[in-house]
């Protein structure tokens, strides 16, 4: 069955002006489903990029499949930042065999380039701790 995941920016010390994602999970156990949900009523960060499968990433875990490069969104607006807290995206995903599968947030020091992270006002990522979630499908 389906099931909906979501991402949240839990602090923001410094003021951003955007957010990227990117996710790692074994796609022997789960899948992708799409239904990307950005919040950008809450955010007030409007102009979004769409999710793609990032194959040029090396994975934490061999094997896992890399989602997100340079998913996420910014404010156009000049001069514009927020400190934001809460969800900022939601998106589905569904199991494809019995086991506890993790879901992580692929860190802007395992891909400097596509990494989750709070985007700075000059567009450079911010110091950005990321976080997993377990999974278990039955």
């Amino acid at each position: 069955a389906p099931f909906s995941v979501g991402i949240n920016v839990t602090a923001a010390t410094d003021a951003y002006k955007g957010y990227q994602w990117e996710i790692e999970y074994p796609g022997s156990g789960l899948a992708f489903d799409g239904g990307v949900s950005e919040k950008t009523v809450a955010t007030g960060l409007d102009t979004c990029a769409p999710a793609a499968v990032n194959g040029d990433a090396t994975p934490i875990t061999p094997g896992d499949t890399v989602y997100g490069r340079g998913a996420g969104c910014i404010t156009a607006s000049p001069g514009v930042t927020t400190n934001y807290t809460g969800q900022t995206t939601t998106f589905n995903m569904h199991c494809l065999a019995a086991g506890t599968f993790s879901v992580q947030l692929v860190g802007a020091a395992q891909d400097p380039l596509f990494g989750t992270s709070l985007l700075a006002q000059g567009g450079g990522a911010l110091q950005t701790a990321t976080a997993a979630i377990t999974i278990t499908c039955a």
